[in-house]
């Protein structure tokens, strides 16, 4: 069933004249057999790589008075299971990670990365740190790794690194607007961008 999704994506996207990166989110409940078979189907369909991982329905060692309700669990108790699925489907070679789930520092970031994130994703502790987390997870990168770093992001703010990092430069979508519409040009271009459209994201 995978297979047939994504195949009809892939082909779907081959029609149109731009090239749309297709990613698969993965769930962290996964077997090893099971995140074999669904490496093997990424690859196989030449989709653009992974999101290691979703929200877990796993409550093993919660204390919180709230453990039983139900739905998909984020945040920091999910940290170490998706960090071990990431390392996992790690091990195939050219297949773009991106790293989610649980992080919650810039230490978090980067043991995402060394665990085979191309690149990581921020949710549930925005929530709490706001765009303190993004800066400091761009100044550690910076500082103490020294690695190419990708930062999409919406508050424009983080856009004044630039001018106190070496190595930080600011890119954006280049986009235009016409008839009520935003059109993305789909392509990349120097400098911040003039406002943020991410409700048409």
């Amino acid at each position: 069933a995978l297979t047939q999704l994504l195949t009809g994506v892939v082909t779907t996207r081959e029609m149109h004249d731009f090239m749309m990166p297709i990613f698969l989110k993965i769930a962290p409940d996964l077997s090893d057999e099971e995140l074999v078979d669904i490496v093997e189907v990424a690859v196989a369909t030449k989709i653009d790589g992974i999101i290691a991982t979703n929200t877990t329905l796993s409550r093993d060692d919660l204390k919180s008075r709230h453990k039983d309700e139900r739905g998909g669990l984020s945040g920091a108790p999910l940290f170490e299971k998706s960090t071990r699925v990431l390392a996992k489907i790690a091990q195939q070679p050219d297949l773009p990670l991106i790293g989610v789930g649980g992080i919650g520092s810039a230490q978090d970031a980067y043991t995402k990365i060394k665990a085979g994130a191309s690149a990581v994703q921020l949710y549930t502790a925005m929530v709490y740190d706001g765009i303190s987390l993004a800066w400091s997870i761009v100044e550690h990168l910076h500082d103490m790794v020294g690695c190419r770093t990708l930062f999409a992001t919406h508050y424009h703010e983080l856009t004044d690194l630039a001018q106190t990092l070496d190595s930080v430069q600011n890119l954006n979508v280049a986009v235009r607007e016409w008839n009520d519409e935003v059109v993305f040009l789909h392509q990349i271009v120097p400098g911040a961008a003039d406002k943020s459209y991410g409700i048409h994201v």
